[in-house]
């Protein structure tokens, strides 16, 4: 989002933008499966990995604090945030995802093949932020335009509540007119929580931080 570095400079952080593999379409991709998986980016590459090293490489070049270490991501980019939070919990305190879903079936598969976010291995508190107008990850979940299937948003939000042993009835808070929606899950194993933020009018971008 353009308004990040802005907020980095404003509050003082180390803001780092690692690039994904470029696919043969030109597009970049990340890796957000344990093993391999037969639709991109092939051959099978170890982004988690990659940021881990990525990591310990800043934290030789520059000042880092190691137990405030974040990560957030959009579309693809957030499921790399969800692959991380699940699997390397203990590195990051904290994860935003934004425009995602925990469970996808690409169009070479069926949605019985859904491939699911690993369960995390210990508590990895989460904001996701997802709209009610996405075409390309349904906030109902199904198939999009490009032949993909999706669970829903609440299903996403399910599997990090129940993975956290959060308090299933949330803290809700809405706008003005009802067009932002959150929801506050907290109680969770060792204070985790979940943030769930609904933006109706949201298709397949990063909101406005202005609004």
């Amino acid at each position: 989002h353009p308004r990040l570095r802005e907020l980095a400079d404003e509050i003082g952080l180390i803001l780092v933008y690692p690039q994904g593999v470029i696919r043969e379409d030109g597009k970049a991709g990340w890796t957000t499966y344990s093993d391999a998986y037969p639709f991109y980016p092939q051959p099978y590459i170890d982004d988690r990995g990659f940021v881990l090293a990525f990591l310990e490489y800043l934290k030789r070049t520059l000042s880092v604090d190691s137990s405030r270490l974040f990560t957030a991501g959009f579309s693809q980019g957030a499921r790399l945030t969800e692959f991380m939070m699940a699997r390397e919990s203990d590195t990051f305190r904290a994860g935003a995802a934004v425009a995602t879903s925990v469970a996808v079936a690409h169009a070479s598969n069926q949605p019985e093949d859904l491939r699911w976010i690993d369960t995390p291995e210990a508590p990895a508190p989460i904001l996701m932020i997802n709209g009610g107008q996405d075409t390309k990850i349904p906030w109902d979940g199904g198939f999009n335009g490009q032949g993909d299937y999706y669970v829903s948003f609440e299903t996403s939000v399910d599997f990090w509540v129940e993975a956290n042993r959060c308090d299933p009835t949330p803290e809700t808070f809405e706008s003005d007119g009802g067009d932002i929606r959150a929801r506050r899950y907290i109680g969770g194993a060792s204070g985790a929580e979940v943030v769930a933020i609904g933006v109706r009018w949201m298709n397949h971008f990063w909101p406005d931080l202005e609004n």
